[in-house]
Order: structure tokens, then sequence, then C-alpha cells
């Protein structure tokens, strides 16, 4: 084994696009890094966004190569479709990552795929070099109403050496497919709680020019996500400002908002890579009252909940998914995803007695480092075989 551990790491999505995945990579890096592994992270450029990366980028122990690939945006209009999606995210990065792979063949110990599109390729490199083999889903598929993707996906990750799921709840849908779980692991999502940190609400607001109520949404700014019934409780609730943070569909919807409806506040997309952004995007979250984003879907294990518990925020969010597993009433209100239930949900938290957010508000940054510190990260560490 090399002095300097070395993971060859395949996603087809880092930032600068926008998501909980790219979140995560950033994390991870910067954890490896800590532990003396160098990762070469092999990626395509922003295929959500129009907007473009370095080719080629170097940190302390890590490389980044962004790769060129057609239909920009095509990504947002695939997503509902699984083969479509794999089929137009395949061929490319596969073939760059073959190719890195070739040139480099002693130098790596680990090949880290996330997602399924990445997985085929670390398979295939497998099948004809002998590699230690990790992949890392960030979702839940609903595997048991999809059989023929069920099968699929046994058949793709059953050579894996290790599984990383993104809950419990991912875990268990992987095992009744038929996969080993022995060879499966929850990895909890983590923050940098030396970033992310609380600061003065009413301080917050004030350099952020806000009202005395604020609800918070950081995230894509996708139907899936629930702006849609934000933008509609914005409508009735014309003391509260609702301020958006992101990048997606949503965004022109959100300005022609936002010209109609005083309380309804574009704040743009905020790149965490650059020092300014992030600083504002933590001001953000401490000035706000309360966090929403209503997932319309099985939800993952989202960076943006566990940001702004850090930073002193509670969560509205929905029941769906993996959020009732890492988040509880402590720090969150959790409902069914519709009009109704969030249109509620905001009466009773931001109403005339707002005792049950204040409470939830002290709890955050307890919670936070109690359920979210970078230790979360060791077992992604273990998996590719170190000790």
């Amino acid at each position: 084994m090399n002095k300097i551990k070395k993971i060859l790491m395949i996603c087809p999505f880092a930032r600068p696009n926008l998501g909980g995945v790219e979140s995560h990579l950033d994390k991870l890096l910067d954890y490896l890094g800590q532990k003396n592994v160098y990762v070469y992270l092999l990626t395509y450029q922003p295929l959500s966004l129009p907007i473009r990366g370095k080719k080629f980028e170097t940190g302390k122990n890590f490389e980044i190569h962004r790769f060129n690939w057609f239909g920009t945006g095509w990504f947002n209009k695939l997503e509902k479709s699984f083969p479509l999606t794999f089929i137009y995210l395949f061929p490319g990065l596969f073939i760059k990552s073959l190719v890195f792979f070739i040139r480099r063949p002693n130098q790596i110990n680990c090949i880290h795929a996330h997602g399924f599109a990445a997985a085929a390729m670390a398979k295939v490199i497998s099948w004809f070099f002998p590699i230690r083999t990790v992949v890392s889903t960030h979702a839940i598929y609903q595997l048991e109403t999809r059989p023929v993707l069920a099968i699929f996906i046994k058949w793709l990750l059953v050579s894996f050496d290790e599984i990383l799921a993104v809950s419990e709840i991912s875990k268990n849908e992987l095992v009744r497919i038929g996969l080993d779980i022995k060879k499966i692991k929850v990895h909890k999502n983590w923050v940098n709680l030396n970033v992310f940190t609380s600061q003065d609400r009413a301080v917050c607001k004030k350099q952020l020019k806000l009202p005395d109520k604020v609800i918070l949404f950081v995230g894509r700014l996708i139907e899936k996500k629930g702006v849609g019934f934000l933008l509609s409780s914005a409508e009735r609730f014309s003391d509260i400002c609702f301020v958006f943070v992101g990048d997606g569909p949503f965004r022109h919807i959100i300005i022609q908002k936002s010209d109609q409806f005083k309380n309804i506040l574009y704040a743009g997309k905020l790149m965490q890579e650059k020092a300014d952004e992030l600083d504002k995007l933590i001001k953000y979250y401490s000035a706000a009252d309360l966090f929403a984003t209503i997932p319309t879907y099985d939800e993952g294990f989202g960076a943006v909940y566990l940001e702004t518990i850090a930073c002193g925020t509670p969560v509205l969010a929905s029941e769906k998914g993996s959020l009732p597993t890492f988040l509880d009433k402590s720090v969150s209100t959790l409902i069914k995803p519709s009009q109704e239930a969030v249109d509620n949900a905001i009466k009773q938290l931001l109403g005339k007695d707002k005792s049950v957010l204040k409470e939830m508000q002290s709890n955050c940054r307890k919670f936070a480092e109690k359920n979210f510190s970078d230790k979360n990260a060791e077992v992604i560490y273990h998996s590719y075989g170190f000790k």
C-alpha cells in the first residue's frame, strides 16, 4: 500500500452544481484530507445549471477532474426516469474513468462510486482490474414497488465490497432485495460544526435587512422540494418573509412572485466554496426563525437540514423518507406534504404563541453537536479497508 492512501472517487455531480450530494462530497474530501487520504474525484461539469467549474482543480489532498457532457438542464427533465437518467449519465464519465484508472492501476487503493451510474462504472473497471470497490447510495428508491429496478440494483451492487446506505430505511430496502446485510453500512451525514455556527438572530436579521418573522428555504428550486407549497403559503401569511436561496427551474417563478408580493425574497444561489457567499448563507440560516422545505418524495439525508440546525434554526419538513430517522420533535416539525398541513404548521409555530418554536431554537445547537459531527464519516473511511 502506498504511504499516502489514494481513492478514485466517481460521481456525476459535484460543485459548482448545487445539491446534497455535492455538499456531501465537499465535506468528505475535507475529512479524508485530515486522514491523509488523497482523492481523485472524477465528475461532470454541472449538468443541472448553466455554470462551469475548473476543468482541473487541486487541493491539499485532492484533485477534481471535471469533464464536459452534453445537455445542460437535461438531467432535471430525465431524473424521473431511471433508465433514461442512467443511459444519459453513464457513457462519458465511464470512458474518462476507465482511461484514468488504466493510467494509474497501481496508485489507487479503492474506487468509491456515488450513485448507481457511477457504481456501474466501478463494477466494469473491477471486472478487468482487482480493486476494492465501495458504493454510496444517496436516496431511497422505493424498490418494493419497482421490481425490475430492484433486480438490476441487486445485480449491480452484489459484487461491491461495501455498500454505504444513506439511512436505516435505505439499508432495509437494499436488504429486502437480497443484498448481504453484512456488506451494508449506514453512514449518517455530518456538518462542519466549526463553520456552521449559530449567530445572534436579531443581529443577522438587521444585517440582512429582514423583518421580524422569517422562513428560509435553501436548496434546488424544484417542484418536488415543495417550493410551490411555500410560495402559496407566502400569499396567505403576509406578515412572514419567505426567503429562497438556491437555483433551479422555479427560480423565474420565485422572481416573478417577489415582484408581486413584498414578503417573498429571492436571495440568489450562494456557493459555499466562496467565503463571502458562505458567510452570507450562515447569516441567513441564523437569521431565520424557521427553515422549511417540504419534499414530496422520500428524502435521503440532506445537508441543509444539518446546516440550519447547527446554526440554531429548527426545521419544518415532510415526514417522508429518511427525515424521521435523524430529526425529532426537539428540533423539527414533520408533516404530510400538503398545502393545508404546511399552512397549519406555520400558523402554529409562528403565530401569537411562539413558545414551541423558541424551545426548538434553543435545542438546535446541542442536537447538532451530539448527532452531526464528523465522527459520522468514520464508517466511510473504514469502508476503504483502512484501519
